[in-house]
């Protein structure tokens, strides 16, 4: 291996290293799924364009919220990768959040005291106790 081989595999090496460890695959998986995108699609590039189009495609299948961790995973993949900044791609972004104008988030119920406090005196011990 020469040394510019060797320098290159190092530097490969220390820019996965910038991915996330606890999510480093699903990154990937995500890069790897635009890539095979890129390739049935026979684009070369990585242009806002290009990539203004995939957002499009997945907007048909994705939430707004999904979209935006997409975006974040391809960001990162692509800057470490290709050396490309998605950052600059304000088209893309004004596009992704064009698709959430009609977006309405899932609000979680919260237990009120209320409901804490009728739980403990009704609920079964039998049946609740070690939850």
């Amino acid at each position: 291996m020469s040394d510019s081989e060797e320098i290159l595999q190092k530097a490969s090496e220390i820019c996965s290293g910038l991915l996330p460890t606890k999510s480093k695959n699903r990154y990937e998986s995500e890069f790897s799924r635009f890539m095979e995108w890129r390739i049935a699609k026979n684009v070369q590039t990585f242009s806002e364009n290009v990539l203004m189009i995939y957002f499009e495609e997945l907007s048909g299948k994705y939430k707004y919220s999904t979209l935006w961790t997409i975006f974040s995973m391809l960001k990162s993949t692509l800057s470490a990768n290709h050396n490309i900044d998605l950052a600059s791609y304000k088209k893309l972004q004004a596009l992704i959040k064009r698709k959430s104008e009609n977006y309405v988030p899932k609000k979680s119920q919260i237990l009120t005291e209320e409901d804490f406090s009728r739980f403990l005196t009704k609920a079964s011990d039998d049946k609740y106790l070690l939850i």
